[in-house]
């Protein structure tokens, strides 16, 4: 897992150790909250941020870096060096956990390889080539007693129970499938109909110590009291493949109704009604394959494969009406182009760029399984959307780089144009180097770079852009972080890189609406981290993650979830040593008291009332990391405790109470829970499996779904960008 770094201050007093324990678990957050915000359907720039997040922090890096005379620069490390669950090692600084290494295991009868130890201080059970029971994890190396165990440790005996005003619908181990959506999510029925059952996701141990087996379960009629066993034979728990495709590239989840999901071989689809899944492409090592379907529940898909080059993406569409059928079409190569659905679902939307030195890209578009009604729309753009009435395209024409301290910036004019003809095309505001829809027809924009920044502006009429242009801020903004259909900006001009060995970035935080009538400077400090900052769903208040550092004694001191409610501009803590958030449009669910050994944190709800939270309550103590929100079907939060020596399974929280109704309903599922390098079934499912990197190098295989948003009138799935598969469902 890699050599331990050194650590800020040597001496292990117990003050120290608690400092040490908080840069570690703020190190270990960091860590499983870092994933994309999804797009939602009031604001489909949340899409592109899950893209843009790196090349707009390069892009700020450059300017901050440029402008900055005097400013306070402390190289500090965030994380000590702390080897992360699931690699077979505990360590002497702990969160909540066993504060010393336990004692390594016996030597093997055989000659078995080493084993691999458990978490701190608990017992391993026997080695599969022969070698007998090791006697204890820890972080010293285990005994030489056989190969790898399936489950490091016995029960976790002080984890908290499982809350009895939770619903048990699934008993046994089992952890909810990621890392998107874990659960379908079907339109609004008709007048008097009944709504869907809903069906989640979920990964149980295999047939073997090296496989898992993934489920779908019927959570409806879970929750009207029918027992799910998912025993051969039970309608309401179905077994799509015994052995699940767990590569860092396999990102399983629900669009609408339509699960997509992968194995060893190929990708499929699934949807309630169906007996098991349609195989939509064959996979392999060197041509994975990524595919996604409409969230407005259309039953049509479509996959990008990596070409034979590992140059670019060859794309495939077709219908999925049925469960019998033949593989997806091929549609036509888009190298290194981006790909979506129409508002409708009904058509593919793609860019096509064969040339790696090209910035623009030519967009297409045609009905799916219709060739002759393909056609080019723009060519030599890129970044394309739509406006939020879903009848104008927004693009950047003609893109060009521009050279800010030695570095490029990517910039271009950005044109609006009528949806789907293209023409004719409006000029809306040249050098654009990001860009959000606002209302029907509105934008926000940063423009012409400079070593001290962007212009920020709002144009209120796409279609009469000299006339209805606001600059919200000139010259020194740095990056758009949310906005929202009621006009509200988030955004920073300040930011800072605490540790520059870390992709951790914190800044300031500032509000204004698209008139300029009314600012808020949520932060004025860089104490905010750049991933996690949203404005809640009733717009009347932004929530974000409050980082406070002890530059002196180089320990972070304080990350804390933070509502500053907009009408008074006033700061209020709703979670101390907060983990992760998901925006219920009624409250924030949230987890803190992240317990990085026994890999759980604590479940908990908290209503917003016009903004500010009222009474916390806890949902679940030491749940896993897992979760979905089911609203806004369910008012509710379906969750996984295992590892206790009762009670282990899958659960549904009671309802979730009231808080100030959003202006319509927002899905914003949680973003920052599904652990890329730790997760609870790690004991039982992982026990030490070599880790996947992460990190994305050349071109990767989401990247045709990264720069367009599908739905942007009925509602958008999740972005795809840059996601992981958690380490325990990960082969050796």
């Amino acid at each position: 897992m890699g050599a331990e770094r050194p650590v800020v201050t040597p001496d292990d007093t117990p003050a120290k150790k608690a400092k040490k324990a908080k840069n570690r678990r703020y190190e270990i957050e960091l860590r499983f909250r870092a994933r994309p915000a999804p797009c939602l359907p009031d604001g489909p720039f949340r899409c592109r941020m899950a893209l843009s997040y790196n090349s707009i922090v390069r892009s700020a890096m450059v300017i901050a870096s440029s402008r900055r005379s005097g400013t306070r620069t402390v190289l500090m490390m965030l994380g000590l060096g702390v080897a992360a669950a699931g690699c077979g090692g505990g360590s002497s600084n702990h969160d909540s956990g066993t504060p010393s290494p336990g004692a390594g295991g016996t030597a093997g009868i055989s000659s078995g390889g080493a084993g691999r130890s458990g978490v701190a201080g608990r017992s391993g059970s026997a080695g599969q080539s022969g070698g007998t029971a090791g006697a204890g994890g820890g972080s010293l190396p285990a005994g030489s007693g056989g190969s790898d165990v399936t489950d490091g440790g016995t029960p976790l005996q002080d984890a908290a129970p499982p809350a009895p005003m939770n619903t048990l619908i699934f008993s046994g181990t089992a952890l909810l499938i990621g890392p998107g959506l874990s659960c379908s999510h079907a339109p609004a029925p008709a007048a008097g109909a009944a709504a869907p059952d809903k069906w989640c996701g979920i990964v149980r141990p295999g047939a073997t110590t090296d496989v898992v087996a993934m489920y779908v379960v019927n959570v409806t009629k879970a929750l009207a009291g029918m027992p799910i066993t998912c025993a051969a034979g039970d309608a309401n728990c179905l077994q799509l493949t015994p052995d699940l495709s767990v590569d860092a590239n396999a990102n399983h989840g629900f669009f609408g109704q339509t699960f997509i999901y992968y194995d060893k071989t190929a990708a499929f689809a699934w949807r309630p009604g169906w007996t098991a899944g349609r195989k939509l492409m064959g996979s392999t090592a060197t041509q994975p394959v990524q595919c996604i379907a409409p969230s407005n529940d259309l039953p049509n898909a479509i996959c990008g494969q990596i070409d034979v080059t590992g140059t670019g993406y060859d794309l495939y569409a077709g219908s999925i009406a049925t469960q019998a059928g033949a593989a997806l079409p091929a549609v036509e190569p888009v190298g290194t182009g981006s790909i979506s659905f129409s508002p409708d679902g009904t058509g593919i939307l793609y860019s096509v760029n064969l040339d790696a030195n090209s910035l623009g890209e030519t967009l297409k578009m045609q009905t799916i399984g219709d060739d002759t009604s393909r056609k080019t729309v723009a060519m030599n753009v890129t970044n394309w959307t739509f406006s939020r009435d879903g009848a104008h395209w927004l693009w950047l024409s003609a893109p060009v780089n521009t050279t800010i301290s030695g570095q490029a910036v990517k910039n271009g004019t950005l044109q609006a144009a009528p949806y789907p003809a293209g023409t004719p095309v409006v000029n809306v505001q040249g050098k654009v180097v990001d860009y959000a829809p606002l209302g029907a027809k509105s934008v926000v924009s940063l423009s012409t770079p400079t070593t001290m920044g962007m212009d920020l502006k709002a144009v209120a009429d796409i279609d009469s852009p000299t006339t209805t242009t606001t600059v919200l801020q000139a010259t020194n903004a740095f990056a758009l972080v949310d906005v929202d259909a009621a006009g509200n900006i988030l955004y920073y001009d300040k930011i800072d890189q605490p540790d520059p060995q870390q992709e951790t970035y914190l800044i300031d935080l500032r509000q204004v609406t698209a008139d300029g009538s009314k600012k808020c400077v949520v932060t004025a400090d860089t104490s905010a981290d750049l991933r996690m900052p949203s404005l809640i769903a009733s717009s009347k208040g932004v929530a974000w993650v409050q980082v406070i550092i002890d530059f002196a004694a180089g320990t972070v001191t304080s990350v804390d979830g933070v509502v500053t409610t907009l009408a008074d501009c006033a700061a209020h803590v709703f979670a101390p040593e907060v983990g992760s958030y998901i925006d219920t449009t009624t409250g924030l669910v949230f987890q803190n008291a992240v317990n990085t050994d026994q890999l759980t944190a604590d479940l908990s709800y908290v209503p917003l009332a016009a903004g500010a939270p009222k009474t916390v309550t806890l949902l679940q103590g030491a749940a896993d990391f897992t979760i979905e929100a089911l609203t806004p079907d369910l008012p509710r939060v379906l969750f996984t405790v295992n590892q206790r020596p009762t009670g282990n399974g899958v659960y549904v929280s009671s309802a979730l109470a009231a808080g100030t109704p959003a202006l319509a309903p927002v899905r914003r599922t949680l973003s920052f829970t599904r652990p890329t390098s730790s997760s609870s079934l790690a004991p039982m499912l992982a026990r030490g499996l070599p880790a996947i990197s992460t990190a994305r190098t050349g071109l990767s295989r989401f990247s045709p779904f990264d720069r367009s948003f599908d739905g942007i009138k009925s509602g958008s799935a999740r972005a795809y960008a840059r996601l992981a598969v958690p380490a325990m469902l990960r082969r050796p």
